[in-house]
């Protein structure tokens, strides 16, 4: 039975999306950092790596910008329900 009582929702961070290469490379960089030293300098992954940074950051860090021009709340902006507006 769920519980009715409970008056707050799930909290939301405003942090940067990540993606599964994005996933992979911090976690790389965190725990087999001599493999990555290696990695970061190879061309195909940093093709990737850059795909898929476009792909997550790029609308991420233009609604960051917009904020701060607009003197906006950056919660607000990055709030789940504004991106459905976005896409």
């Amino acid at each position: 039975m769920p519980r009715k009582d409970l008056k707050i929702s799930l909290p939301r961070f405003p942090t940067p999306p990540i993606e599964l290469i994005l996933t992979c490379e911090l976690i790389i960089a965190n725990f087999y950092p001599a493999q990555w030293e290696t990695l970061k300098k190879q061309r195909g992954w940093l093709k990737l790596i850059q795909i898929a940074q476009r792909l997550c950051y790029a609308v991420y860090f233009q609604r960051v910008q917009n904020s701060l021009a607009a003197q906006q709340s950056l919660l607000n902006a990055l709030w789940a329900q504004e991106w459905g507006k976005f896409f």
